[in-house]
Order: C-alpha cells, then sequence, then structure tokens
C-alpha cells in the first residue's frame, strides 16, 4: 500500500539507478531475514472465520447505529 515494492522494483530494474542494486539486495535480504518459512506461508491464507464473524457483527452493530441516527435526524426534521 505504501508503494515500497514498487519503489524497489524500479530502483532493482532501472538501467538509470543500477548502482543501487546490491543495496537493493540488500534491503530484500533483510526484510525476510527474521521471517520463518512458517510465517511466510501464514501470510498469505485468509482469516478464520471466527474473525470473520465478528467483523460481520460490528459491521451489523455499526449500520444499526447509522439507520438509529437517520431516523432521529428525519424526525427532528419533521417536527419543525
Amino acid at each position: 500500500m505504501s508503494g515500497l515494492d514498487d519503489l524497489l522494483k524500479f530502483l532493482a530494474c532501472a538501467p538509470s539507478e543500477q548502482q543501487w542494486s546490491f543495496h537493493i539486495l540488500e534491503i530484500i535480504s533483510l526484510m525476510f531475514r527474521d521471517q520463518t518459512p512458517e510465517l511466510l506461508v501464514n501470510a498469505g491464507q485468509m482469516r478464520s472465520a471466527q474473525e470473520k464473524q465478528k467483523d460481520m457483527q460490528e459491521l451489523e452493530l455499526l449500520r444499526q447505529k447509522e439507520l438509529a441516527e437517520k431516523r432521529s435526524r428525519t424526525l427532528l426534521r419533521g417536527a419543525r
């Protein structure tokens, strides 16, 4: 989301930026150094059903709150 990957790819591939290629390799190796294979495998997995259910409940509560606020504004406007 930050665009760091695009910047690293550009610096690694652009002929005019060839002087930075070893620095890019070092950055990438440091990024992956502390990560275990298990962490890398789990990074791409989907969220658990429990997490999804919790998010759905929170979303539903927010929708209900929003509808209640909308109704109260409508009632206030009608009373004027």
